[in-house]
C-alpha cells in the first residue's frame, strides 16, 4: 500500500506501523553468523561495531581484561549507541562472545538474543549438527517475530548476501590491483556502512562505488 492508497487517520496508522516494522534491525557480531535467515525474516542485519572506541574507564559488569572488542560492544549498547535493535545473535565461536551473550540477557533483557553453536570440526555430523542448529534458530526466529520464513525468502536472501559478497571482493581486488586507488580508511568506512544496510541496497552503493573506482582509474 502507498500513500496515494491512504484514506483516513487509521491508514496512516497502519503504514507508519509497517514502516517501522520493515526497518527493524537485528544485531549481528561474529562473520558465521547466517544473517541470510535475518533478511528471509524481513530483517536488516547490522553489524555491532563500536567502531575505533577503545573504553579506558572500567565496567563492573565485565571483566577488565576481557577481549577489547567485546568490551567496545558491550559499554556502546549500554549508551545506546547502537540504532535500536529487536534483538541480537551470537555465536558460540569464542568464550568471550559466550560472556557477551549472558551480559546482553542480563542486562539489556528488552531485546530477544539467541545463541547458535559453531561446529570446530569438518565432518557429515557436524555439518548435520550445524544444519540443524540454524533450522531451529529459523523457526524460533520466525515464531517470536510472528513472520514465515519460507524456503523462497531464505534462496533470495542466500542470492542477495551472494551478490553483495561477491561486490565487495570485486572492490578489494581492484583496490589491491591499483595501489593507491582508494584510501584503507574509506574503504573501512564504507565496509561498516555496508553491513548496516539491506543487502540490496548495500549491493547498489558497492556497485556504484565499484563504478567510480573503475573510471578514476582509466584516468591515472
Amino acid at each position: 500500500m502507498g500513500f496515494k492508497d491512504v484514506k483516513n487517520e487509521g491508514d496512516v496508522d497502519i503504514m507508519k506501523q509497517l514502516e517501522k516494522e520493515s526497518e527493524m534491525r537485528f544485531g549481528w557480531l561474529c562473520s558465521y553468523t547466517p544473517i541470510e535467515i535475518l533478511v528471509a525474516a524481513g530483517l536488516i542485519p547490522t553489524r555491532l561495531d563500536a567502531g575505533d572506541m577503545f573504553l579506558s574507564e572500567t565496567n563492573p559488569y565485565i571483566y577488565q581484561l576481557m577481549c577489547p572488542y567485546v568490551r567496545a560492544v558491550f559499554g556502546a549498547a549500554q549508551k545506546e549507541s547502537f540504532d535500536p535493535l529487536e534483538g541480537v545473535v551470537f555465536m558460540k565461536c569464542c568464550d568471550a562472545m559466550l560472556r557477551l551473550y549472558d551480559l546482553w540477557k542480563a542486562h539489556l533483557p528488552n531485546q530477544k538474543v539467541y545463541i547458535l553453536p559453531l561446529p570446530k570440526i569438518q565432518s557429515r555430523e557436524a555439518r548435520k549438527y550445524f544444519a540443524d542448529a540454524i533450522q531451529r534458530f529459523s523457526h524460533s526466529l520466525g515464531r517470536d517475530l510472528g513472520v514465515s520464513i519460507t524456503d523462497d525468502a531464505l534462496r533470495n536472501a542466500v542470492s542477495d548476501v551472494n551478490k553483495l559478497r561477491s561486490a565487495v571482493q570485486r572492490l578489494y581486488r581492484l583496490r589491491l590491483e591499483k595501489p593507491g586507488s582508494m584510501a584503507y580508511s574509506r574503504l573501512r568506512l564504507l565496509i561498516r556502512q555496508w553491513l548496516s544496510r539491506p543487502p540490496a541496497q548495500a549491493l547498489r552503493e558497492v556497485e556504484k562505488e565499484l563504478k567510480d573506482l573503475e573510471l578514476s582509474l582509466i584516468h591515472i
